[in-house]
């Protein structure tokens, strides 16, 4: 009797060491803040823990309301986690010191790495995954285009056709005020959208200085600013550009393909078409490369190599392509796109059809010092309704200052 009782409490011992320290196992800790990529991450992060035992992802979501405070106070007080989600400008101490020169382009160019096809590595060691890409295509009502006689082939192509449809779209109040605008765009469309198709190499990775004054990003400026003048789109916009699409008061917008899983609840018909262009032979809009996903600083090889194999595991070509499916987010790794689903889905075909003809921006480098100088002058000489000529000239000099301020 008593040898048997020894092996028991020895077999309950095994059990609750196996159940602390996973038995083996490398446990590892993922913060997200809470929304279809976290939720879609939690639930591979599940799948993951029970298709091999060397590796156990413990993800926790947090409301995106005060989670960077989170994160950095995480950060500060030595507990945060693994693996993060997260913003460039917000998690700037996760990486080691020197990790921002060269920026994550300029280090996947210098190595000959396809732009968004591999993982970023230095020295061996994975910091960052180029998460997913996104586009932004044209969407539009179908029922409201078919109540002023319109149909998919009178969708807008350039942009003096879009101009003319969203008159013919756009219904005035007795007081003068938009009912409903033919189309609605924003401050961030002229970086997402318009300077891209008009100057798509006004800032390549590198580059110390910009010039945009005596270029075409006059007439993208220009082009905006007549919208607001002619009364053609609502301004200041009385509400997010997406609000107002899916209560049905703006019949044509330009957003992400991320918008998709809020689309999919609209209760109208809807559809997407690529950007409208100054010409129909000049570039689209610049391709957003999303590198959400960070290892936590200061990991140990055993740490880093388990978060290596997750994030692998969730960026294969399934998980890819279903992330897409749910949230309109496209695939890193092109070779994705052939994908039944994808390759057969309309609203994919319209996103992925403008990837080579883009220019290119990777959230969390220098990209994000450029567009964070040009916002704030876009938005200013709109509002002032300041001239083509003198606003572009505004925009070089706040890039330039940015630049220099990153470089030093």
């Amino acid at each position: 009797m008593r040898n048997k009782s020894s092996i028991f409490v020895f077999s309950i011992l095994v059990v609750l060491l196996a159940n602390t320290v996973g038995f083996g196992k490398t446990v590892i800790s993922l913060w997200s803040w809470h929304d279809a990529i976290g939720e879609f991450t939690a639930r591979k992060a599940e799948e993951f823990n029970q298709m091999q035992d060397e590796v156990e992802v413990i993800v926790e979501l947090h409301p995106f309301d005060g989670y960077f405070d989170k994160l950095q106070m995480a950060q500060v007080s030595g507990v945060a986690p693994e693996l993060l989600r997260g913003g460039f400008e917000d998690l700037i101490d996760v990486y080691p010191e020197d990790f921002y020169e060269p920026t994550l382009v300029e280090y996947m160019r210098s190595q000959e790495l396809p732009f968004f096809e591999d993982f970023i590595e230095d020295d061996g060691k994975v910091y960052a995954y180029p998460f997913s890409l996104w586009t932004t295509p044209l969407w539009y009502n179908r029922e409201l285009f078919a109540e002023a006689g319109l149909g998919d082939k009178d969708v807008p192509k350039t942009w003096d056709e879009l101009t003319k449809v969203a008159k013919k779209l756009t219904k005035i109040g007795p007081d003068g005020q938009i009912l409903q605008a033919g189309f609605t765009t924003e401050p961030t469309d002229f970086l997402q959208v318009y300077l891209p198709q008009a100057v798509p190499e006004y800032f390549q990775i590198g580059d110390k200085e910009v010039k945009l004054t005596g270029t075409k990003a006059q007439d993208a400026y220009g082009f905006f600013l007549d919208l607001i003048e002619n009364q053609i789109i609502p301004w200041p916009s009385p509400a997010w550009s997406g609000e107002q699409f899916l209560n049905q008061t703006a019949a044509m917008t330009f957003l992400g393909t991320w918008f998709y899983g809020a689309a999919q609840t609209a209760s109208f018909d809807w559809g997407v078409a690529a950007q409208p262009r100054p010409s129909e032979d000049a570039a689209f809009g610049a391709t957003c490369v999303a590198s959400d996903w960070r290892f936590g600083y200061g990991l140990d090889e055993e740490a880093r190599g388990a978060g290596t194999k997750f994030y692998r595991f969730l960026l294969n070509e399934d998980n890819s392509v279903e992330c897409a499916l749910a949230t309109g987010l496209l695939p890193t790794q092109l070779g994705h796109y052939q994908a039944e689903e994808i390759a057969g889905n309309q609203f994919f075909q319209v996103a992925a059809s403008v990837l080579s003809n883009s220019a290119y921006k990777l959230d969390g480098t220098v990209w994000d010092a450029v567009w964070g100088a040009l916002i704030g002058a876009v938005s200013d000489s709109l509002y002032e309704r300041v001239h083509p000529n003198q606003a572009v000239e505004v925009m070089e000099n706040r890039i330039n200052t940015a630049l220099a301020d990153y470089y030093r």
